[in-house]
């Protein structure tokens, strides 16, 4: 990715050895208000206990005699290279019962299956007033999400496009996270690859340095995630998460409340240019597509719907004037409007105005052009 490839990397320790640092554990959560003032907004990384809520009480046990009978899609193929560096994998159909089954009797099955990412309140909606929203939330992106993880489950190093919240309930995971200024040496999987999530392609579990020697100069945040623990990521910070055994986990999206604090938190803090490369990222996911030209000829207006379908938020005109500009900077293509755009290419075309209707130069369609996310099943905020 060579536009990205510039980017200047701090050097805090030396080439052969990583800066590791243990997450911040909290003996009491903080208020919503200390939360958004110390963590949220400083994008600190930081452990805290659960509120309380009935979830906390889920077991296989409870699982399966609540949801038990329940279809649900899982991922397959999980333990091949494909998945560990994010580029594929499968979907499966099987009742909640069947996977636990395969996990608690440790099938070969198991260790290639991950039931991941069911959204509670669609999936499981019987079970939604037992995970409520913790009060530090302001506004909620996606989520609730139940995921059941087999044991030795390695998750890929990604970065995600929304502040989380990751609570387990039993069981325990492991999570190494890495600062989100660190673009270029995190080597994302290059730029137009599929999905909503950016991934690494480095194994952090062993590192090739010899391909890719730049990690190894990247500080990192350790933690482990226990029963009634709770752990904040910032947004587009890259984070990898192992599950040493069976483990029962929800994870939600957020943001901070207010019509644009989420997408001014972006462009002043150290996400920025994550930021940026994912939504280069998706730009590229969308060149090949016939309505790439119209998305560029009206970005202001198509970023600005794009925004409020991901994270319900409201850009203001600076935001986005400043947004476009720094796109303008790092792109390949031109970000420069056609002087006029055919009204056959319009999202939204006019209707015909009868025999007789003076023709006029095309206006600009009422509705900016979609952008959407193309790629992996079930990799949505909004699932």
């Amino acid at each position: 990715n060579k536009v990205f490839a510039s980017l200047p990397l701090r050097r805090w320790v030396g080439r052969s050895r990583m800066s590791v640092t243990p997450v911040p554990r909290l003996a009491e959560a903080p208020s919503p208000a200390e939360f958004d003032e110390k963590y949220l907004r400083a994008a600190q990384p930081v452990l805290m206990p659960a509120h309380a809520c009935a979830a906390r009480g889920w077991t296989l046990d409870s699982l399966r005699a609540s949801i038990g009978s329940t279809v649900v899609h899982t991922r397959t193929n999980t333990a091949c290279e494909d998945y560990k560096l994010g580029k594929a994998y499968n979907i499966a159909q099987m009742t909640v019962n069947e996977y636990l089954d395969n996990l608690e009797n440790d099938t070969p099955k198991s260790h290639n299956c991950y039931l991941a990412v069911q959204n509670i309140k669609q999936a499981f909606p019987h079970l939604a007033p037992e995970m409520p929203v913790p009060p530090q939330v302001g506004k909620l992106h996606g989520g609730p999400f139940l995921w059941v993880a087999p044991r030795g489950h390695y998750e890929y190093c990604h970065m995600d496009a929304d502040d989380n919240f990751l609570l387990v309930f039993q069981g325990r995971k492991t999570v190494r996270i890495f600062p989100a200024e660190h673009v270029a040496a995190l080597y994302p999987n290059p730029l137009g690859s599929l999905g909503r999530t950016i991934q690494s392609q480095v194994d952090v579990d062993n590192p090739d340095l010899t391909k890719y020697p730049d990690f190894a100069a990247v500080p990192r945040w350790e933690c482990t995630v226990l029963p009634g623990d709770m752990l904040f990521i910032p947004a587009f910070y890259w984070h990898q998460v192992t599950s040493p055994e069976i483990t029962i986990s929800v994870n939600i999206f957020f943001g901070p409340a207010g019509e644009n604090r989420f997408i001014q938190n972006l462009l002043e803090g150290p996400q920025r240019e994550a930021f940026l490369y994912w939504l280069i990222n998706i730009l590229e996911q969308n060149r090949s597509t016939a309505r790439f030209a119209r998305v560029l000829s009206d970005l202001h207006r198509t970023l600005a719907s794009f925004m409020m379908k991901q994270w319900h938020e409201q850009p203001t005109q600076a935001q986005l004037d400043t947004i476009v500009s720094l796109l303008a900077e790092r792109c390949k293509f031109s970000l420069t409007p056609p002087t006029t755009l055919p009204a056959s290419h319009s999202d939204d075309e006019d209707k015909d105005e009868g025999e007789g209707a003076v023709a006029q130069t095309p206006a600009r369609p009422r509705n900016p052009p979609k952008l959407p996310i193309r790629g992996l099943l079930w990799r949505s905020a909004n699932e």
